[in-house]
Protein backbone atom coordinates (compact mmCIF):
# COMPACT_ATOMS: atom_id res chain seq x y z
CA UNK A 1 0.00 0.00 0.00
CA UNK A 2 1.31 3.42 -0.89
CA UNK A 3 1.40 5.68 2.16
CA UNK A 4 2.36 8.90 0.39
CA UNK A 5 1.90 10.71 -2.87
CA UNK A 6 5.03 11.27 -4.92
CA UNK A 7 5.76 14.36 -7.00
CA UNK A 8 7.44 12.47 -9.83
CA UNK A 9 9.15 9.11 -10.20
CA UNK A 10 8.99 6.26 -7.71
CA UNK A 11 6.68 4.20 -9.90
CA UNK A 12 6.60 0.45 -9.35
CA UNK A 13 7.70 -1.09 -12.63
CA UNK A 14 7.24 -4.58 -14.03
CA UNK A 15 9.88 -4.53 -16.80
CA UNK A 16 9.28 -8.00 -18.24
CA UNK A 17 5.53 -8.34 -17.90
CA UNK A 18 3.82 -10.27 -20.65
CA UNK A 19 0.81 -8.02 -20.38
CA UNK A 20 -0.64 -6.71 -23.60
CA UNK A 21 -2.28 -3.83 -21.75
CA UNK A 22 -1.63 -0.54 -23.44
CA UNK A 23 -0.63 2.11 -20.98
CA UNK A 24 -0.45 5.67 -22.29
CA UNK A 25 2.28 7.62 -20.53
CA UNK A 26 2.64 11.38 -20.62
CA UNK A 27 5.29 13.66 -19.10
CA UNK A 28 4.03 12.93 -15.57
CA UNK A 29 5.72 9.50 -15.80
CA UNK A 30 9.46 9.02 -15.30
CA UNK A 31 11.59 7.71 -18.16
CA UNK A 32 12.06 4.51 -16.14
CA UNK A 33 8.29 3.94 -15.98
CA UNK A 34 8.01 4.30 -19.74
CA UNK A 35 10.13 1.15 -20.19
CA UNK A 36 7.52 -1.32 -18.92
CA UNK A 37 4.19 -1.74 -17.19
CA UNK A 38 4.23 0.71 -14.27
CA UNK A 39 2.04 1.82 -11.38
CA UNK A 40 2.16 5.34 -9.96
CA UNK A 41 2.38 5.58 -6.16
CA UNK A 42 -0.84 7.24 -5.00
CA UNK A 43 -1.54 7.49 -1.28
CA UNK A 44 -4.12 4.90 -0.24
CA UNK A 45 -3.75 2.73 -3.35
CA UNK A 46 -2.63 -0.87 -2.99
CA UNK A 47 -0.87 -3.09 -5.49
CA UNK A 48 -1.52 -6.83 -5.48
CA UNK A 49 0.28 -9.27 -7.74
CA UNK A 50 1.11 -12.96 -7.70
CA UNK A 51 4.57 -14.44 -8.28
CA UNK A 52 3.26 -17.95 -8.95
CA UNK A 53 0.75 -19.24 -11.45
CA UNK A 54 -2.23 -21.44 -10.46
CA UNK A 55 -0.14 -24.52 -11.31
CA UNK A 56 2.51 -23.38 -8.75
CA UNK A 57 5.15 -22.48 -11.35
CA UNK A 58 7.04 -19.22 -11.02
CA UNK A 59 5.66 -16.23 -12.88
CA UNK A 60 8.74 -14.28 -13.92
CA UNK A 61 6.59 -11.40 -15.14
CA UNK A 62 6.09 -10.53 -11.44
CA UNK A 63 9.69 -9.28 -11.29
CA UNK A 64 9.36 -5.67 -10.22
CA UNK A 65 11.30 -2.73 -8.91
CA UNK A 66 10.99 0.92 -8.05
CA UNK A 67 11.90 3.74 -10.38
CA UNK A 68 14.10 6.43 -8.86
CA UNK A 69 12.38 9.33 -7.15
CA UNK A 70 12.65 12.60 -9.01
CA UNK A 71 10.58 14.77 -6.61
CA UNK A 72 9.20 13.94 -3.18
CA UNK A 73 9.38 10.96 -0.85
CA UNK A 74 7.91 7.49 -1.26
CA UNK A 75 6.47 5.60 1.69
CA UNK A 76 4.86 2.20 1.39
CA UNK A 77 3.76 -0.72 3.55
CA UNK A 78 4.28 -4.28 2.37
CA UNK A 79 2.34 -7.40 3.34
CA UNK A 80 3.78 -10.69 2.12
CA UNK A 81 1.35 -13.57 1.69
CA UNK A 82 2.93 -16.97 1.34
CA UNK A 83 1.55 -20.20 -0.09
CA UNK A 84 3.35 -22.25 2.58
CA UNK A 85 4.35 -21.82 6.21
CA UNK A 86 7.29 -19.46 6.59
CA UNK A 87 7.77 -19.74 10.37
CA UNK A 88 8.89 -23.36 10.65
CA UNK A 89 12.45 -22.94 9.29
CA UNK A 90 12.90 -19.75 11.32
CA UNK A 91 11.69 -21.41 14.53
CA UNK A 92 14.06 -24.34 13.97
CA UNK A 93 16.95 -21.96 13.30
CA UNK A 94 16.15 -19.97 16.41
CA UNK A 95 15.87 -23.15 18.53
CA UNK A 96 19.24 -24.37 17.22
CA UNK A 97 20.88 -21.07 18.12
CA UNK A 98 19.34 -21.08 21.61
CA UNK A 99 20.33 -24.70 22.24
CA UNK A 100 23.91 -23.97 21.17
CA UNK A 101 24.05 -21.04 23.59
CA UNK A 102 22.58 -23.09 26.44
CA UNK A 103 24.84 -26.09 25.81
CA UNK A 104 28.10 -24.12 25.80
Amino acid sequence: MYLSNVGKGGETIFPITESSLSQPKDDSWSECAKMGFAVKPIKGDALLFFNIRPNATADISSLHGSCSLIHGEKWSATKWIRASNFDIPYKKLRQNRVSKLVNV
